[in-house]
């Protein structure tokens, strides 16, 4: 049965990647790619200020800015999160989406229907170096995939993007040879998720294998948060004969990255959205999702952005640095379970009631979530927060909450980090 119900979605899946509309976009994606890096900065000018005229006349955040995209003022994240209506574009078809939280506070999203193919294209042109297609046979370690964390069962099959997907809430051996049973069946090309994720799960191969429903597996696709080079190295060593693929974006899609084949770079691609940086800052200004258009958006992510042509020769701008919101930390759980906290952004939107949050864990198996009230402490808010978090791990943390001022969660930069993590974990 789930044979045949994934050929459904898989077929369905296909057909959309084989229109002809699909067609039309991977090629204003790779429209660029032979320019002259002067072209190519000149082309995502060009989109940014055709999408501001387009934006003042019919987005209320914009409609009082100077026709001068140069003079446009860089928008903060707090500046949507406040009024997010204010950027949305009402005659474009779309759906609502949350942003993580990884930046300390949840923001409420509109994205164009008609984006979500947008997106998917691109993740396949990157996926591509790896010779993974989006319905390649895959193992996924991704929280989005279990939206009711320990409620869904730690290993379920998706028919849709061909997937054994892992809950990032269950990283137990118990689960992990559940995993090496059923890719026999698959016989996955690849690994997709978290880099703290799939760390746990690559100790356990090392530990345990080989495992025959792993040697087909040909690329590591690292999503949603920076790899430390120790887990690169890890996977290398686990996986020889695998790819190493990165790629940066948001949920905002205002930039897309893609890391260069020799791990030394990224460039981010003009087609999608025109990137700038102003104080160190990568500033965005997205062209896929016209629903909400985010003119000179600040991802709150840190980069040394250099004109094209990137080191592999694309004439994209770039970067050898990149940091930020998608920086990692693990939560240990009451025998040391490592959970991922990537697994456990605030996608709910009671989170966006809250000006500020964030993990904080002093003793195994114990974590408080940290926030600021928006105005008045609302302490059933809280609650409920707390009792959406616990239900994500079940019994492997304790969840307690706290409010707190802003400042007591400002790192020595004066961010707000999603995670204090005071443990070094399991000696």
């Amino acid at each position: 049965m789930r044979a045949a119900d994934g050929r459904v979605g898989r077929i369905s899946l296909e057909a959309l990647l084989r229109s002809p509309i699909a067609h039309q976009r991977r090629q204003a994606i790779s429209a660029l790619e032979s320019a002259a890096p002067d072209e190519v900065v000149a082309a995502a000018r060009r989109h940014a200020e055709r999408l501001l005229d387009r934006s003042r006349r019919r987005v209320r955040a914009y409609a009082s800015h100077p026709g001068d995209f140069t003079a446009c003022p860089v928008i903060a994240r707090t500046d949507v999160a406040d009024d997010p209506s204010a950027f949305v574009d009402k005659r474009v078809p779309a759906r609502s989406v949350s942003t993580g939280g990884t930046g300390g506070r949840p923001t409420s999203i509109r994205v164009s229907l008609s984006s979500i193919l947008t997106e998917w294209l691109f993740i396949e042109r990157v996926w591509s170096a790896g010779g993974v297609g989006v319905t390649s046979p895959k193992i996924s370690f991704r929280g989005s995939s279990f939206g009711r964390g320990p409620a869904s069962p730690p290993v379920s099959f998706g028919p849709t993007y061909n997937q054994l997907a892992v809950s990032p809430f269950a990283l137990s051996d118990s689960t992990f040879f559940e995993v090496a049973r059923q890719a026999r069946e698959l016989k996955p090309r690849a690994i997709w998720g978290y880099p703290s994720a799939m760390g746990v799960f690559a100790r356990w191969v090392q530990r345990t294998g080989p495992h025959e429903g792993l040697s087909r597996v040909r690329a590591l696709l690292l999503a949603s948060e920076a790899a430390f080079g120790w887990q690169v190295e890890l996977f290398r060593e686990v996986f020889p004969n695998a790819a190493i693929i990165r790629w940066y974006g948001q949920s905002e899609k205002v930039i897309f990255g893609e890391m260069c084949s020799d791990n030394s770079s990224y460039h981010y691609y003009p087609t999608y959205g025109m990137t700038e940086s102003v104080g160190g800052s990568l500033i965005g200004t997205g062209f896929t999702s016209a629903a909400m258009p985010l003119i000179r958006y600040d991802t709150a992510d840190a980069a040394d952005l250099r004109s094209g042509p990137c080191p592999c020769g694309l004439p994209y701008a770039y970067s050898m640095q990149l940091t930020g919101r998608w920086d990692q930390a693990s939560l240990w759980g009451h025998s040391w379970e490592p959970i991922s906290t990537t697994a456990l952004n605030f996608h709910n939107p009671l989170f966006g009631k809250f000006v500020a949050v964030q993990f904080q864990q002093v003793r195994q198996g114990d974590v408080k979530l940290l926030a600021v009230a928006d105005g008045v402490e609302d302490w059933d808010l809280l609650r409920r927060a707390v009792e959406d978090v616990q239900s994500r791990v079940g019994s492997t943390l304790t969840v307690a909450g706290e409010f707190v001022s802003r400042e007591a969660l400002l790192s020595s930069r004066g961010k707000v980090v999603t995670v204090d993590q005071r443990l070094a974990g399991p000696a």
